[in-house]
């Protein structure tokens, strides 16, 4: 036989949802997460801006290589590849080393140009965008491969030395 007693139940009241301790939860959780990812992205970001200017050498390597990579090309078409892409490359250097005055020119015209239009207080930001600009716009060319090049400075031309591109 089973006792049964009559003890009186006590209720116990429900527990009130803690929707703020959630919220504040998955708030914290994720400003950790893009804070990680921020400092991640820093440390592994080696990379200056804006980049240095490759040289002829290092384009005309990463052209062929890709372009021999897409269409599995031979030791020796590869070999005439990089030669057609040097040639190609240095005749484009030489049309962007006749066409830089020009563009300087636009350059300083639009500099002009816009002062006429700015209060005193906007010309001096302005400076500083356009010298940012004009020095990323108008870098100098490489030295020729072989000669030191430290991360992110180039080497001003000499009048006995040329750069890689320009022809002799």
């Amino acid at each position: 036989m089973t006792e049964t007693t009559d003890a009186p139940i006590i209720a116990v009241p429900p527990q009130r949802p803690r929707r703020w301790v959630t919220l504040l939860l998955c708030t914290v959780i994720f400003l950790a997460g893009g804070v990680l990812g921020a400092g991640v992205t820093i440390l592994l970001k080696v990379e200056t801006w804006p980049r240095p200017r490759k040289t002829l050498e290092e384009r005309r390597d990463q052209m062929t290589d890709r372009i021999a990579g897409k269409l599995s090309l031979d030791k020796k078409q590869t070999q005439k590849l990089r030669q057609i892409v040097e040639r190609r490359l240095q005749n484009i250097e030489t049309i962007r080393l006749k066409i830089l005055p020009d563009m300087q020119a636009q350059a300083d015209a639009l500099d002009r140009d816009l002062r006429t239009i700015l209060k005193k207080d906007q010309v001096a930001s302005w400076e500083k965008l356009y010298n940012t600009l004009r020095k990323n716009w108008f870098r100098e060319p490489p030295p020729p491969a072989g000669e030191g090049r430290g991360e992110g400075e180039t080497l001003p031309p000499t009048p006995d030395t040329q750069p890689a591109t320009q022809p002799k």
